[in-house]
């Protein structure tokens, strides 16, 4: 079963599927120009609607993957990036 997200944002008015739909429309949906760009202040907007534009970094994994495969890690000099994966250190 895959993880649900913890937020989806809503999506913005457009006539159709982002990939499919015209730039301009695209343009004038997001109350934009070409040129400048959106404003500060509607970017200000979307922002508190979608948030920051960052990808969410990945879970680490279980303490029970690190424990399997922890013996691949096992080679001379690497002890401390050993130690950092087992307990999940960053």
């Amino acid at each position: 079963m895959a993880p649900t997200p913890l937020f989806v944002a809503p999506a913005p008015p457009l006539p159709g599927p982002a990939h499919t739909t015209e730039a301009e429309l695209i343009v004038q949906a997001l109350e934009s120009d070409v040129r400048l760009g959106l404003s500060d202040a509607k970017a200000l907007e979307l922002k508190g609607i979608y948030g920051l534009n960052q990808i969410k970094p990945p879970e680490k994994p279980s303490v029970s993957l690190r424990l399997l495969l922890l013996p691949y890690l096992e080679l001379p000099g690497r002890e401390e990036e050993q130690e950092s994966f087992l307990w999940g250190e960053s």
